[in-house]
């Protein structure tokens, strides 16, 4: 076959892949209905077929294939670089290769839009678990620390901890999460279906842009970052797992985090579900009242500052140019998606917390 009829051939796979990708997320924009019922019925196929698929493998694929791009990418650029030396054709060597460019990109923004963008669009989880979300007190947001500084003292001499007194995970935490989201959805029958382990990134990606755990739309994976102290690990599982059940929503998959992992049955969980749950509510109640969190965080356990200053410790330790610019290009993503408020949607899980206890679910 040609170059040119290659070249044919591939504009118009990718015309067709974001044709198609355009009209899912208009169906998704301003049909009313179409998103949940995809989300219920189309998407649960795809994550029981290709994340069935991806989860064979005991790695992230996702990384993998990464860097593998990278490398491609790369190499084409350099073969490119040396047939315009050679002076091979020099306009249809660079048309050649923005065609394939495009087409990766056409790949790419087809599987986002069917495994991810279209959920971004869905009923929300408040709705579904029939919670109230509202404005509350200052009252109500230390009612709620406190009673968060209960559970996590209560459970913080119940974990195993190392030398330095951090918290180290004993259970096998890829099926401890998936058990703990089977768990959740006798609950909640909205979030039960097939779950593929989450897998620890290996390399330090994840750390150097200070993120904690990744969603992969493309191959459907939930990663997390194995190398940050131990008590976030449950947690991002979890919010991981809460991501590749559809619910794309920052604020509701922390919140579906937690109650996946006070409910798993498993001592580290509830810890670090408890622990990251009175992170985000005492940082709330600091934005309206510092001297009331400051005088919170004096209530916790020695333990449990053991935990938060190994934790301030660590991620200071990539504090930089990448993390600046990781956290820049996640605000925007998530703008993007429709949460107007960016990285700060991942606090906005208290208020699913107080509408929680507002149901009485105090422990």
């Amino acid at each position: 076959m040609t170059e040119k009829k290659k070249n044919i051939i591939f504009l118009i796979i990718s015309g067709i892949l974001l044709f198609l990708s355009a009209i899912l997320l208009f169906l998704a924009l301003y049909i009313t209905g179409f998103a949940q019922w995809y989300s219920t019925n189309v998407y649960p196929i795809w994550v029981a077929s290709v994340g069935r698929f991806f989860g064979i493998f005991p790695f992230s694929v996702a990384e993998i294939l990464l860097y593998l791009l990278v490398l491609a990418f790369i190499v084409r650029f350099a073969y490119t670089i040396y047939r315009l030396i050679r002076k091979e054709g020099r306009l249809k060597t660079i048309l050649s290769y923005l065609i394939r460019l495009f087409l990766v990109c056409s790949i790419l923004i087809f599987l986002f839009v069917v495994n991810c963008g279209i959920n971004y669009h869905r009923l929300s989880f408040a709705k579904t678990a029939n919670l109230e979300v509202r404005e509350s007190s200052v009252e109500e947001l230390e009612l709620l620390v406190l009673w968060l500084i209960d559970e996590v003292n209560g459970r913080a001499n119940q974990v195993e901890r190392n030398a330095d007194g951090v918290m180290v995970l004993t259970t096998d935490l890829s099926q401890a999460a998936v058990e703990a989201m089977h768990t959740l959805a006798h609950v909640y029958p909205v979030l039960g279906g097939y779950y593929p382990r989450p897998k620890e990134v290996l390399t330090p990606i994840l750390s150097m842009q200070q993120v904690s755990g990744i969603f992969s739309p493309f191959t459907i994976e939930a990663n997390f970052n194995g190398a940050m102290p131990g008590f976030n690990i449950p947690f991002t599982a979890t919010h991981e797992l809460a991501h590749v059940r559809g619910f794309m929503s920052e604020d509701e998959a922390n919140f579906i985090a937690f109650l996946a992992c006070i409910h798993s049955g498993y001592v580290e969980f509830e810890y670090s579900g408890y622990v990251l749950a009175w992170i985000y509510a005492n940082n709330a109640l600091a934005r309206v009242d510092r001297e009331s969190a400051a005088a919170m965080r004096a209530r916790l356990a020695e333990e449990v500052q053991v935990d938060l200053s190994a934790n301030r410790v660590f991620w200071a330790r990539f504090d930089g140019p990448v993390a600046e610019m990781q956290r820049e290009v996640n605000d925007r993503y998530l703008r993007a998606n429709r949460q107007e408020f960016g990285i700060q949607s991942y606090g906005m899980m208290v208020d699913l917390l107080l509408a929680y206890v507002r149901e009485g679910h105090f422990d």
